[in-house]
């Protein structure tokens, strides 16, 4: 009778714990990053994944453009996903992106940001109004309860839907650092030394025509690019009556954790408020076995070693006159390349070339065999590559590139080439300068140095304090310049107050000095 009344009670137990849901000590959150594809989510998945693997569990909002993510053979098992639908044809998102990296590489990265900005704003908009508008979506986001939402900072809706979902929010930035996000969370941007450009980064100090110019295009990019979104996001927040008496720079600031995807073993120091942190390098790390082909051909290269060429996730099939470009400055090099491109129909291949769609960059760039990483200016494969001591050559095509490009020249690791204007001999010159530059490999190997000599790595510190923030909350991290109004933040009502003051004392005087003035002379005149 014992015996069957603990067998009835374990049972008991077994069917409580799987009917009824509970949650130890794991957290829930709730990841979105853009559509759903790139490295901007490649970046943001790969913090998600660190959690899951320490317990907790992550649902991923992606939309139906990038639905293939589902059966994706590393993150379909991983993530919980969520779609979102399109209200027009899901090929139209991809299909705009496609043509913003064309643009880019065609016509140069400022001519398509102008051609394509609008554009882009615009249909963001509409894909944050296409997902709000989903209203069993939204239930079900809302009956999850997750403990917080990461998300990445560069499509506004996230705010909206963090604000709507009364979610801790935690953004994570894929970039280096670009002033304009900065200054929207609370760092201080000061235009003498904190460069805004995202292209042709100066070395500092700043000359005073540099800083004469830098003043300017801190507060226009403030003003152009958050005056483009508000525009737009604000309309939706009445919409969606989320905070309608708030604005989008008002629900953005709201973010309790900024994770920055940078190293000040890199870059310029700035800066940065306790809730910004820096986690450079989310994607580099100890690196795993090559598969055998790889390994055969990485080995048969002898000392004279492999370059590594890949064009990024985006800027893979690039216009015809490139590709010719590329193969005919491989045909000169003594060592061999391994390249990732996707299409090699009618395309001679030289001998010293091996061809693959996907390569293990990570574990290629702690390759020894590895001399040279030759690249288009991705963020994660810069730290990649800054992480196993390779130098780098890079080709900037489109977004934020130029500005790891300039990083590789003023810290003096590495060269970088206009890929719209190079040639064969300027690629290949460059690539054997490189090879053969003993004080590039020594500054990249001190530097690497510096980088890895830190107690937690980028992604164990990421992951640490999205825990934190998700436990505790990280509202007393916030500077609270955020909750201040322009006035106040600005002390234009101090400034005015003083400059009150000073009129009045000086009118005073004024006053004081007249008069004694005429009591003289009325005494003069009088004797």
């Amino acid at each position: 009778m014992e015996w069957m009344s603990f067998i009835k009670t374990t049972i008991n137990v077994l069917t409580l714990l799987l009917v009824c849901p509970f949650k130890a000590d794991g957290l829930s959150f709730l990841f979105q990053s853009g559509l759903g594809e790139g490295s901007h989510f490649l970046t943001s998945a790969t913090i998600a994944e660190a959690l899951v693997k320490k317990g907790h569990s992550v649902t991923y909002l992606i939309s139906n453009a990038c639905e293939y993510q589902t059966n994706s053979p590393r993150w379909g098992r991983t993530f919980t996903f969520e779609i979102f639908n399109h209200s027009y044809p899901p090929e139209q998102a991809l299909d705009r992106l496609k043509a913003y990296v064309r643009d880019s590489v065609d016509e140069g990265v400022s001519a398509a940001a102008f051609k394509h900005i609008r554009d882009i704003v615009t249909s963001g908009g509409q894909d944050c109004d296409d997902l709000l508008s989903d209203s069993n979506l939204m239930d079900r986001l809302r009956h999850a309860r997750f403990d917080a939402i990461v998300s990445d900072v560069v499509w506004p809706c996230s705010s909206l839907m963090g604000t709507k979902l009364n979610l801790t929010k935690i953004f994570v930035n894929p970039s280096g650092y670009m002033s304009i996000i900065a200054v929207m969370y609370g760092a201080p941007v000061n235009p003498s030394y904190v460069v805004s450009a995202a292209e042709n980064v100066p070395r500092l100090p700043l000359t005073f025509l540099q800083r004469l110019i830098n003043l300017f295009e801190v507060h226009l990019q403030s003003v152009f690019f958050m005056g483009m979104y508000s525009l737009i996001y604000n309309d939706l927040m009445k919409k969606h009556n989320i905070s309608p008496h708030r604005n989008l720079d008002a629900i953005s600031a709201d973010a309790e954790l900024v994770l920055f995807n940078m190293d000040f073993s890199a870059e310029n120091s700035v800066p940065l408020p306790p809730h910004i942190v820096t986690v450079g390098g989310l994607t580099s790390g100890a690196v795993k076995p090559l598969p055998k082909d790889i390994e055969d051909f990485v080995q048969g290269s002898g000392d004279n070693g492999v370059v590594l060429f890949s064009l990024g996730s985006y800027v893979n099939n690039t216009n015809a006159k490139i590709t010719r470009t590329i193969i005919e400055a491989f045909k000169g090099l003594k060592c061999r390349v391994m390249w990732k491109f996707h299409n090699v129909d009618n395309l001679t291949i030289p001998s010293n070339v091996k061809v693959m769609e996907w390569l293990p960059l990570n574990d290629l760039l702690g390759h020894r065999k590895t001399k040279v990483f030759v690249y288009q200016g991705g963020n994660n494969a810069f730290y990649e590559a800054l992480y196993h001591g390779v130098p780098i050559v890079v080709l900037p095509a489109l977004g934020d590139q130029g500005q790891v490009a300039s990083r590789v020249v003023n810290a003096g690791i590495g060269k970088t080439l206009d890929i719209r204007e190079m040639t064969s001999e300027d690629l290949r010159n460059t690539i054997i300068d490189v090879l053969s530059d003993k004080k590039i490999q020594t500054e990249m190997k001190r530097l690497s140095a510096i980088y890895r000599d830190k107690p937690m790595t980028p992604l164990e510190k990421a992951t640490y304090w999205i825990e934190h923030v998700a436990k505790f909350g990280g509202k007393h991290y916030r500077p609270s310049l955020l909750d201040k109004s322009f006035v106040e933040a600005s002390l234009v009502d101090v400034y005015g107050f003083l400059i009150v003051i000073a009129v009045l004392f000086f009118l005073v005087c004024y006053k004081l000095m007249t008069f004694i003035l005429r009591l003289f002379v009325n005494c003069c005149c009088g004797n």
